[in-house]
């Protein structure tokens, strides 16, 4: 899905045995990362941990940079979940 700027697709790359980043781009000036799923069972049950950095340009870019070259390297997964 890619719809005002949100990307969820789900994409395998590779080269990588195990790609797995979690990272949330909020208006170019939040950024959230970390193990943390976004289910009942993360936030109620598992040890998870969540990093926000808020007005921090030169981070952000660091993680724009990092899944646009994640993004052009992957290749669309056509199983099904995500796309």
């Amino acid at each position: 899905m890619i719809s005002d700027n949100i990307d969820a697709c789900s994409r395998e790359y590779p080269g990588f045995h195990f790609h797995h980043d979690k990272v949330m781009i909020v208006d170019g000036r939040i950024l959230e990362t970390g193990s943390f799923n976004y289910t009942p069972t993360a936030e109620k049950a598992n040890s998870e941990n969540i990093l926000f950095f808020r007005h921090i340009p030169r981070v952000i870019k660091l993680y724009q940079e990092h899944f646009k070259m994640r993004r052009e390297y992957g290749v669309l997964n056509q199983k099904g979940d995500l796309a």
